[in-house]
């Protein structure tokens, strides 16, 4: 578990290193921190940190694309991310294009 917690610290901290996405969850955050303040301390983990020098939670990586990026390209989407990556077979979902809970069957 510790080395699968390891593995979405690094992951988050990356994406949000590349100025492009923000990540959702807080498990790659110091314990206490929830906000991103850029990548001053690094990507990398020391070598004696643990899951407990980190605010809590599942090793899942969720994540959006930043404010900043939205406003430097607002003709990219979220949704052909997604489907670029599952070419690659990653697996990203997104919303859907429509609300679900609010969408109607009859024309």
């Amino acid at each position: 578990m510790e080395n699968t917690l390891s593995n979405a610290r690094l992951l988050s901290k990356a994406l949000e290193a590349t100025g492009w996405y923000t990540c959702v969850s807080d498990i790659h955050r110091k314990k206490g921190d929830h906000t991103f303040k850029g990548a001053k301390e690094g990507v990398f983990e020391k070598e004696n940190e643990t899951s407990a020098d980190y605010n809590a939670g599942l090793p899942v990586v969720a994540f959006r694309f930043s404010d900043e990026f939205k406003k430097q390209h607002p003709h990219i989407h979220q949704d052909s991310v997604s489907t670029l990556m599952r070419v690659r077979q990653y697996i990203i979902p997104s919303k859907p294009p429509f609300d679900l809970h609010t969408a109607s069957l009859s024309p």
